[in-house]
């Protein structure tokens, strides 16, 4: 099987089932239009990603409730999310202790796949819409004899326009671990999510507004590109009966 292939399937649908847990979560809590800023590590990047281009993608009106997500969503922080893929050693020297030879998943977030490539298509279109911060590791893991980077700065942080990036000085997993005030990193993020959280507010509160009128906007083009053929085999219609009639 071909990398990529049904992995992309699967990312799909770990995205989807993500996005109905939180719908249901909001909606049992009656918080359908909370402010929502997601922090993520490494695959969970990608997983988020996929679910917020999902949810922009639910215009029908019985199914525009899953778009709320992304409508409330505020901010993303990517902790060592590998945009780009992972390089081969990273990927083989990480996982060995689980999986001694690479399964069609891990092979489907080498640098360069297709599934990678399919999620960053669907989020391209959205992600100015979001406060984003991309964030690395610049400390290599020591594994057995090896010292790596799991997701070198190059995939952590592509050229994006209009978005935060920094490294923290600690290891792929010690850079999501906060044992106190002083640990690297800690205050780099307190201060971006004190940011995000002030601008919430105003933020959501926008966005529903505007992307309902833009909603309701497409709605009507489309039932005004439907009345002219509507009207027209009518017309044919109302014809054929007046001219049986006169028979």
């Amino acid at each position: 099987m071909a990398p990529g292939g049904a992995a992309i399937n699967g990312i799909f649908d770990e995205a989807v089932s993500l996005v109905n847990h939180l719908i249901a979560s909001r909606e049992l809590h009656q918080a359908e239009q909370r402010p929502i800023i997601f922090i993520c590590h490494e695959f969970g990047g990608l997983l988020v990603k996929r679910a917020l281009a999902y949810s922009h993608s639910r215009k029908g009106l019985r199914v525009e409730h899953i778009r709320s997500i992304y409508r409330s969503t505020v901010a993303i922080m990517f902790m060592a999310t590998p945009h780009e893929g992972f390089r081969k050693e990273a990927l083989i020297y990480a996982n060995r202790s689980r999986h001694p030879e690479p399964n069609n998943f891990m092979l489907s977030l080498l640098e360069g796949s297709e599934a990678l490539q399919e999620i960053t298509d669907h989020f391209a279109p959205i992600m100015k819409q979001f406060f984003i911060y991309n964030l690395w590791e610049q400390l290599r893991t020591v594994i057995g004899r090896h010292k790596i980077y799991i997701v070198d700065r190059t995939s952590a942080s592509p050229s994006w326009n209009e978005v935060d990036q920094c490294g923290i000085n600690a290891t792929h997993a010690g850079m999501v671990k906060f044992s106190s005030s002083a640990s690297p990193g800690y205050r780099l993020v307190l201060a971006a999510l004190d940011k995000y959280i002030r601008s919430s507010a105003a933020v959501i509160a926008r966005r529903w507004e505007q992307d309902l009128e833009l909603i309701g906007k497409e709605r009507q083009h489309e039932i005004e590109d439907l009345l002219p053929g509507t009207l027209l085999n009518a017309t044919i219609g109302a014809e054929m009966i007046a001219a049986n009639r006169l028979r």
